[in-house]
């Protein structure tokens, strides 16, 4: 029996050592940078009045601050906020995104992201597009972009990221997100 719980033990240990090795082997490369402004951040279309921005750290005081962003009550069209920040996203294979959702109820929210082909033929289905649903509190969103396609099979040249838009939709009352570290990873 003690045979047995010791093999268990020591499996658990080289089990977890392997885990905590592969973390180690991530690299990652920071998209954001909220310490003093916010970079290359736009709301909407008419970024006065469809989505603010800010800098925050009022849901969590003293932590690092983050963009909040307040998408406002909309009867037709849609809101979302985009980083646009050119980037080569080539040598990564996984977008992590840190969310907070400040309400009780789960939050749906899209992820696009678009590349220089994207941006210079703007249309619907140019672009990749992923639903996400954010549940209370904190989230960490993850999407593999290793192949990445467009809606219409297109792949992505992931050396000429023009876009990562945050897309909420038509939103019947103000509704606030928090965007944390925007970050790519490439794992071994």
């Amino acid at each position: 029996m003690k045979k047995t719980l010791y093999v268990m033990i020591a499996f658990c240990f080289l089990s977890s050592g392997s885990f905590c090795a592969e973390k180690a082997k991530e690299k990652t490369k920071l998209l954001n940078d909220y310490k003093t402004k916010l970079l290359d951040t736009k709301g909407g279309e008419d970024e006065d009045t469809k989505v603010v921005v800010s800098l925050s750290d009022e849901y969590k005081p003293g932590d690092k601050k983050r963009c909040k962003a307040v998408f406002k009550a909309e009867d037709e069209g849609g809101v979302g906020i985009r980083f646009s920040k050119p980037s080569n996203w080539k040598d990564y294979n996984i977008l992590r995104v840190e969310m907070f959702n400040p309400t009780e109820e789960p939050m749906s929210i899209s992820v696009m992201i678009a590349d220089e082909e994207s941006k210079a033929k703007w249309a619907y289905n140019n672009h990749f597009t992923k639903g996400q649903t954010l549940k209370p509190g904190d989230n960490v969103i993850e999407i593999d972009i290793e192949g990445l396609t467009a809606h219409r099979e297109r792949a992505m040249d992931l050396s000429k990221i023009m876009h990562l838009i945050f897309y909420y939709g038509i939103p019947k009352t103000d509704v606030i997100v928090y965007i944390g570290d925007i970050k790519l990873v490439a794992t071994e």
